[in-house]
């Protein structure tokens, strides 16, 4: 079937209409209703209602909506020659474009639901009858419509459908110019006593209330024998608000382009409708279906104890049609429920819908497709949705077609926080498979389509349970901190982002019923959701989308653009803000984005001109500045400042400028950095101070402008240039040892070490411009040179000499001849110079470095001597080193002392000076007895501890200037007698000493090692002794004697143990 293409032509030459151009269609007039289709689309038109009709060609010159409407089922229709009057009208109703479908519930004129008839007579329909149909705005969603379609069914019969003088409220109100689509509704209501009907219908007409559709559809259908069709037109009146500019499609003709056309189905088809009796003529081709509803969300969405809400709500249609073609392509589309259509048409609905259908052909062959989001078209008024299937390669015959479709309510529910209101027919669902591109008329679509209703009448659990949502005062910006508006004296609000995953404020509803909440601002775009709880109970929310609080921004400034320019400098006031340029008439010349430093370059699409008017407009893509105006002039041309040359390292520019007081910028080329501004002075000279540090090569560019910004400006590239490198210093000398060079020399530069030519040594200055290079050792004598290098310039050498460094040597006593100490080098001579310049002395370095000289005369206590290395191969001397000659120490003679035995406490013998300290140490160098030399040199020394067989104390005298003796070594002998106890023992544990004595009887005595007596026992007829209840302390040493009371042992020294 041909593709719709419209065309829209002059209204001048169509009286301000607009034409439609149709390719393959036209407008063909069947027993007096308009149908717009082709041919062969009428022709199945046709025989779907079980007979051929003539149709009439026409092309009209009035505007057309090109709505497809197809006609009811015409075998319900024949039940009644009410019913069939009833369809009849139904069906004349011309083509009309689809309206919004309002969801309140006021009442209003219904004039506008059945269309003034077209009779035969070119002028039957009136300029006014098309201005009072107009006027028709809104058909009430549960207005008194039934009653309309009752009397429709009562007040017509086939024979006065013929008559251009059909007795209905609506024709009768069409011919008045006088009457209102008010008056149309009142007299549909109360008028029909005129017209003649039969009993069945006036039966159903005078049962029907004036109250309810709902009710009076059923009326009619329990107590007359209407068609289905008169049911449908009934309930489809009251979900459709406004039938607009009904009269303008009812528009007469010109007669005198009418043309007679008859058209018949072709054999083939009618063999296949033949062979399908039950299909219907539908918006596709042939098709009749069924729609089932079920999920979750059938018999209401469920609530989440977090109070979001879940539902799944799942439609079927199964439906078989008749294909004529191949390749062709159908939408499926769905009627949405009045109450649903506020939550249908939020922003991006169709995220929540998925789906698919399947599909084949006589049982042979077919498939399947998965429906995408570019598929899924829902109406912005939320009415309905349109699935786009894709196109089935296939030909001729008889497709069997299921659509699945899943809505997501209860999510969609959560996230925009609308409340679904009650229904009175519990959500009816309409749908049908159509044409790609093809509109429908969901009134007169009737039984060609398929039709469902959910298993409840409300689908908000608790929704409606009394507790309304709170009111709230919008605007809300995204500049505003406090949310205000009316709820239930007392309630909580509570005020939650948009998925309700964060609380962003909270508050109470006062006395007077009024709220202020206060929250963090929100984005532009976002939303709110806003609660009230009472007793425990929470309100749904009402959903708030936060708007943007418009702002007036500050207009940017122009600073230059000048006439030939091509780019327009100036000042904005947010990085990122778009400025956009424009010339006197409006027409934009450039745009571009002010940069982080707050200015803004903005090329242009042609060269400004002296004099016009240039504005600049700044927009942060929400708001906008206004426009600040600038008026182009021409430059003069400012000559080159003169700059002298920069070189590295320099913290300055200077040079001559041409102007007083003009601006003088040093930029850097290749970043585009400004490195320093200053201002021409009086006698022409400018010095800019630099920031950073100045490279070898680096590009500058020296800007004089003037400071008004009348003039161009002047530029003068300049490169810095290198000096030659400092000559670098050396820090202190250099000796024969030195093993490391330090110096200065210019920062970041290469420091070169020579000797003779040779490289000894390399490095570089850091920042600071400090070295310090490691080198081997180099003979006295030899000269070293250091060299500072920049960017492949030298500097000039500074040199050094290797130094000796000064001799050292040991301090010689009074009276020594000799010398002796460190030299520098071997075979160097050693020098010794006295105090008035004499030489008393000479020596040779040995290999190892050290010297021996000879004086010739003895050293004199106190005396200070010079001691020189020299070289003799170049006669280099070295730093002088010197030596004091001490004094010859005091020689103190070793004493004499007695021997000494076991069991001593004392020492004696013979000193040197009376007066003199006697010392008492053992092996371990423990001080065990002090005392001092009395008259005649006796020494007599007592100890802190008794003498131990065999072992060894040294004894030493001292002076008080602190001179000391050799020591006097004694070994403490045995005594003659009793010997010292055996095999002892002494336990902490036990508290005993155990051991062999020589006698039975004698005495065992046991001391700490403060001479302490610590216990004392007898010896056993056996030999052994023990001794009980000690205080022993592990570690301690103890002493243990035998005596017979006359005679002592030597102590055994005993170790405590545990």
């Amino acid at each position: 079937m041909g593709g719709i293409q419209m065309k829209h032509f002059n209204g001048n030459k169509n009286n301000n209409v607009t034409d439609a151009k149709v390719t393959n269609f036209r407008m063909f007039k069947v027993k007096k209703q308009w149908i717009f289709a082709s041919a062969v689309m009428l022709s199945m038109l046709g025989a779907g209602m079980a007979g051929t009709y003539e149709a009439k060609a026409d092309t009209v010159d009035t505007e057309t909506t090109t709505t497809v409407t197809q006609a009811k089922n015409q075998n319900s229709a024949a039940t009644s020659a009410t019913s069939s009057a009833a369809t009849s009208e139904s069906t004349s109703t011309p083509p009309s474009s689809s309206a919004p479908v309002s969801k309140t519930d006021s009442s209003a004129t219904s004039s506008a639901a059945p269309v003034a008839k077209e009779t035969p007579s070119s002028s039957s329909v009136s300029d006014s009858a098309q201005s009072s149909a107009s006027d028709a705005k809104t058909v009430s969603q549960k207005s008194d419509a039934s009653s309309s379609a009752t009397q429709a069914e009562s007040s017509a019969t086939p024979n006065e459908m013929k008559s251009s003088a059909s007795p209905t409220t609506n024709s009768s109100s069409a011919s008045n110019p006088n009457s209102t689509a008010s008056s149309n509704a009142s007299s549909a209501s109360s008028s029909s006593a005129t017209t003649e009907t039969s009993s069945a219908a006036s039966s159903a007409s005078s049962k029907a209330p004036d109250t309810n559709l709902s009710s009076a559809a059923d009326q009619i259908k329990d107590t007359t024998s209407t068609s289905n069709a008169a049911l449908n037109d009934a309930k489809s009146t009251a979900k459709n608000e406004t039938i607009t500019k009904a009269a303008d499609q009812t528009k007469k003709t010109d007669t005198n382009k009418k043309n007679k056309n008859t058209t018949k189905l072709p054999d083939y088809l009618e063999a296949i409708a033949k062979k399908y009796p039950n299909l219907r003529a539908s918006l596709e081709l042939f098709a009749t279906g069924s729609l089932a509803a079920s999920g979750t969300a059938a018999d209401g969405l469920d609530k989440n104890s977090d109070g979001t809400y879940r539902g799944i709500l799942t439609l079927i249609y199964q439906g078989t049609s008749i294909s004529i073609q191949a390749n062709e392509g159908v939408d499926f589309v769905i009627q949405v429920p009045v109450e649903l259509q506020e939550l249908f048409a939020t922003p991006e609905f169709s995220k929540y819908i998925s789906g698919g259908f399947e599909f084949n052909v006589d049982f042979l062959w077919g498939g399947s497709y998965t429906y995408k989001q570019s598929d899924i078209e829902v109406a912005s008024d939320g009415s309905q949705v349109t699935f786009k299937n894709a196109n089935q390669n296939f030909v001729a015959g008889v497709k069997f077609v299921t659509v699945t479709i899943n809505i997501n309510l209860g999510q969609a529910v959560t996230d925009t926080g609308l409340v679904i209101d009650e229904s009175n027919d519990n959500y009816t669902f309409n749908s049908a498979l159509i044409q790609h591109g093809s509109f429908i008329d969901w009134n007169l679509l009737g039984n060609y389509g398929a039709e469902t209703q959910l298993q409840t009448n409300d689908l908000m659990p608790d929704a409606h349970a009394g507790l309304n949502k709170p009111f709230v005062s919008q605007p809300v910006t995204d500049t505003d901190t406090n949310v205000i508006g009316t709820g239930v004296p007392g309630a909580t609000i509570t005020i939650y982002n948009g998925d309700r995953s964060q609380k962003l404020g909270q508050g109470t509803v006062n006395d007077q019923g009024f709220y202020k909440v206060t929250i963090p601002s929100q984005d532009a775009g976002t939303t709110i959701n806003v609660t009230q709880t009472v007793n425990g109970k929470e309100s749904d929310a009402t959903a708030v989308i936060i708007q943007h609080a418009p702002v007036v921004l500050k207009d940017p400034t122009i600073t230059s653009g000048y006439t030939g320019d091509t780019v327009v400098n100036g000042n904005g006031n947010k990085a990122g803000d778009l400025i956009v340029i424009k010339d006197a008439d409006g027409r934009v010349l450039g745009q571009d984005y002010v940069k982080t430093d707050g200015t803004f370059s903005v090329k242009i699409s042609r060269p400004l001109v002296e004099g016009e008017t240039i504005t600049a407009q700044e927009t942060n893509g929400r708001d906008q500045s206004g426009d600040s105006p600038y008026v182009v002039a021409t430059q003069n041309q400012i000559d080159d400042p003169q700059v002298n040359d920069v070189y590295v390292g320099d913290k300055f520019v200077s040079g001559k400028g041409q102007n007083y007081n003009d601006k003088i910028t040093v930029t850097d080329v290749l970043t585009g950095k400004v490195l320093g501004t200053a201002f021409v002075q009086e006698d022409g000279s400018f010095y800019v101070p630099i920031s950073g540090t100045l490279t070898f090569g680096q590009i500058l560019r020296v800007t004089e402008s003037d400071p008004n910004g009348h003039d161009k400006p002047g530029n003068t590239n300049v490169q810095v240039k290198q000096h030659v490198p400092s000559v670098p210093s050396i820090k202190g000398d250099v000796y024969t040892n030195t093993t490391v060079i330090t110096g200065t020399a210019d920062p970041n530069t290469d420091i070169t070490i020579k000797v003779g030519g040779n490289v000894i040594g390399s490095g570089r200055t850091d920042a600071q411009g400090n070295y310090s290079i490691t080198i081997a050792p180099q003979k006295s004598g030899t000269v070293i040179e250091v060299t500072s290098t920049l960017n492949g310039v030298e500097s000039q050498a500074a040199r050094t000499s290797v130094k000796i460094p000064a001799p050292t040597a040991e301090a010689p006593q009074a009276g020594a001849r000799t010398i002796t100490g460190k030299g520098s080098e071997a075979n160097n001579t050693i020098k010794i110079y006295d105090a008035t310049g004499k030489q008393i002395g000479i020596g040779l370095v040995s290999d190892d470095g050290s010297f021996i000289a000879t004086t010739t005369r003895a050293l004199v206590a106190g005396e200070k001597l010079t001691i020189v290395e020299v070289n003799t191969d170049n006669n280099t001397n070295s730093d002088p080193g010197s030596v004091t000659v001490q004094e010859a120490p005091v020689h103190i003679g070793t004493p004499s002392v007695n021997d000494a035995t076991a069991g001593d406490t004392t020492i004696t013998g013979q000193g040197q000076t009376e007066g003199n300290t006697i010392t008492v140490t053992d092996a371990n160098g423990n001080t065990i007895g002090t005392g001092s030399v009395g008259a005649g040199g006796k020494i007599e020394v007592n100890l802190n501890r008794p003498l131990v067989v065999g072992e060894k104390v040294n004894v030493v005298e001292s002076d008080k200037a602190g001179n000391k003796s050799d020591p006097a070594t004694v070994t403490v002998k045995d005594q003659e007698g009793i010997p010292a106890p055996q095999n002892t023992n002494a336990s902490s544990f036990s508290g005993t000493v155990t051991g062999k004595g020589s006698k039975p009887g004698n005495t065992i005595i046991v001391k700490d090692a403060d001479g302490n007596e610590l216990g004392r026992g007898t010896i056993d007829k056996s030999g052994s002794f023990t001794i009980d209840g000690l205080t022993l302390n592990p570690g301690d040493t103890i002493y243990v004697t035998e005596t017979d009371g006359t005679n002592t042992s030597p102590a055994a020294e005993v170790i405590v143990e545990e």
